[in-house]
Parts: structure tokens; C-alpha cells; sequence
């Protein structure tokens, strides 16, 4: 039988999948910067992988208003509508 997870849970699963999408987006850039002059180039791969991985931070789920949910969560507050 499943159950419904509790905040601290849902809390938990957020900031774990923000940061997998931080430092994925670090990695690309990292990658991006190491690949010089020709990786500016709008036809070069590197551009694309940029773009795409930095789209995924911005997201909703994982932007950083996320963070103020999860805060008050583990304070014992209400964290906004629509957090949870």
C-alpha cells in the first residue's frame, strides 16, 4: 500500500534534485569554458549542452524559491502555497 510522503520527504527529494541540477549545470559550463573560442559558435555541441543544461536549474521544481519552501518545512513553518 503506497503512502502519501511527508514534507520533510518531499522536502528532502526538492533540494536533492536542485542540486543535481546545480552541479550538472556547473559541469557543462565547465566543459563549455574548456572548450575555447570554438565552443561559442552557435553550431558547435558544447553551445547546445549549455544552453539545454542551463534551462533545468530554472525550472519551477528546482528554481530558487525552492529553498524557502524546504526552510520552512524543517522550521516547523508553512511553507507557500503550492510547495508541497
Amino acid at each position: 500500500m503506497a503512502t502519501t510522503p511527508q514534507p520533510e520527504q518531499v522536502s528532502l527529494l526538492r533540494l536533492a534534485a536542485a542540486h543535481a541540477a546545480h552541479v550538472g549545470f556547473d559541469v557543462v559550463k565547465a566543459a563549455y569554458e574548456l572548450g575555447g573560442t570554438a565552443a561559442i559558435a552557435a553550431d558547435h555541441p558544447l553551445q547546445r549542452h549549455l544552453r539545454d543544461a542551463a534551462v533545468v536549474p530554472q525550472h519551477a521544481f528546482l528554481n530558487e524559491g525552492m529553498y524557502d519552501g524546504a526552510g520552512a518545512v524543517f522550521l516547523g513553518a508553512e511553507p507557500f502555497p503550492g510547495y508541497l
